[in-house]
């Protein structure tokens, strides 16, 4: 009976150990109300309280587009540091209203120490009007060179204008380091 419970404690001892750690991003879902912790690049970022825009909680980070801007990336990014060999599976609700044509997805860039990309990973691409929609990236290694990991949202804005203001919004970021 003793040697059955020291069994029964070393394997759930392995079913601990060898669970996902979550990474601690700083401001996964915005609820600062504001982009603490976030860099961005291209037009339109801000962080909305509307409720068709939040996936959970108070706030959710929005990429407005405005009639007659084309042909643009933009990404929301947080950078922590990695080393090679790190696993991690990625998580992120987006959503686009009025947004036709308008692509968009989850990306784990991996970065050297001079921040140039040595790997990356996307996730499925969504395009045009959807409603909320989780995007996963599921283990995701960390190549040779790698110092940090980016978690990205991007939008790409097409060629054609779109008729109307539209939205792209991100909530609930999620990155997790596998065994």
């Amino acid at each position: 009976m003793r040697r059955s419970g020291f069994l029964f404690l070393a394997a759930l001892f392995v079913c601990v150990s060898t669970r996902a750690a979550d990474v601690r991003l700083t401001n996964p879902g915005f609820e600062m109300g504001d982009r603490t912790g976030w860099e961005w690049h291209g037009e339109g970022w801000d962080v909305t309280n509307s409720p068709e825009l939040v996936k959970s909680g108070g706030f959710a980070v929005a990429n407005t587009i405005e009639p007659g801007v084309t042909n643009e990336w933009r990404v929301f990014i947080q950078a922590i540091p990695s080393a090679p060999g790190q696993s991690y599976t990625a998580h992120l609700w987006m959503t686009a209203t009025n947004a036709p044509g308008v692509e968009y997805y989850l990306e784990l860039q991996f970065l050297d120490d001079n921040w140039n990309v040595v790997g990356q990973h996307q996730s499925d691409h969504l395009k045009g009007n959807m409603p909320f929609t989780l995007l996963t990236i599921a283990k995701a290694v960390a190549p040779d060179r790698t110092a940090m990991v980016g978690i990205r949202g991007a939008v790409y804005v097409p060629p054609v204008p779109l008729p109307a203001t539209g939205y792209v919004a991100m909530d609930d970021f999620d990155l997790l380091e596998m065994p």
